[in-house]
């Protein structure tokens, strides 16, 4: 299928959302963020496009997606699916990286499918709750136990990836 129409989706500060769904939800519009988008699938089939490449996310399975990387998703034959995505910037980590830490960083965390197993889904779903969980927080250094969560997330990710690559 291709899409004619293009979306650019810009976000302001960091966004972290969870979608369980028992309808199919097929995106109009293919787009893109001015932010990197860590797509993580807990239940059921999500068909995801970038690179022109089709994924079919299921159980276990991570998409980092690349600022302006454009994409879309649908649910094609399938009416259930269960996802936990978070979208952020690198300059988001100013108040506790250096640039140089920011820039290895970017070159570490590439665009890719993961496909974990359970006991790391399993890991990567208690960061992403954890990382909601101090979203939703106003206080005393909240803002900042985000960000290194993120890191947590960005880390084991990153680990994840090396193992797959050492198989």
């Amino acid at each position: 299928m291709i899409m004619k129409e293009t979306a650019f989706s810009p976000y302001n500060e960091i966004y972290i959302n969870r979608l369980h769904s028992l309808d199919k939800n097929n995106m109009t519009v293919q787009h893109y963020h001015d932010t990197y988008e860590i797509y993580l699938a807990l239940g059921g089939k999500r068909y995801m496009f970038f690179d022109n490449i089709c994924y079919t996310l299921q159980r276990g399975d991570i998409a980092v997606i690349k600022p302006f990387n454009i994409h879309y998703s649908q649910s094609l034959d399938s009416s259930y699916y269960d996802r936990y995505v978070i979208n952020f910037k690198m300059d988001s980590f100013e108040p506790v990286l250096s640039r140089d830490e920011i820039y290895m960083l970017t070159q570490k965390l590439q665009a890719c499918i993961i496909h974990l197993t359970e006991e790391q889904t399993r890991r990567m779903f208690d960061l992403y709750d954890n990382i909601k969980t101090y979203s939703e927080r106003d206080g005393f250094l909240s803002d900042k136990l985000v960000l290194f969560e993120i890191l947590k997330l960005i880390m084991y990710i990153i680990e994840c990836s090396d193992a797959g690559k050492a198989e």
